[in-house]
């Protein structure tokens, strides 16, 4: 079900994001501090661009995942039903 496949790839975006961000902030700090050394850089210019890097990549993560769930919601509406004087959405 198309519903369901949805969820679980929303769960699994944010299981691989969980695995990314520390290697991600690793390597953001580690080549701050090599081009700091080699020269390329300020220590500062680094970290500016490590950061700018870490937090883009966070945030195209948290889009993609918006953007799913908003194709989820759109695509299964799932309708509406009166039971026992209580509204119950069924599942899609």
């Amino acid at each position: 079900d198309a519903g369901i496949d949805m969820e679980k790839r929303v769960a699994m975006m944010d299981y691989e994001l969980g695995k990314r961000i520390p290697q991600a902030f690793a390597d953001g700090l580690s080549n701050a501090m090599v081009d700091a050394i080699n020269g390329t850089k300020s220590i500062k210019e680094g970290l500016m661009d490590a950061a700018i890097g870490f937090l883009g990549m966070i945030q195209k993560a948290m889009m993609q995942k918006m953007v799913m769930q908003a194709t989820f919601s759109k695509v299964c509406l799932p309708p509406l039903h009166y039971k026992e004087t209580k509204f119950i959405m069924s599942k899609c």
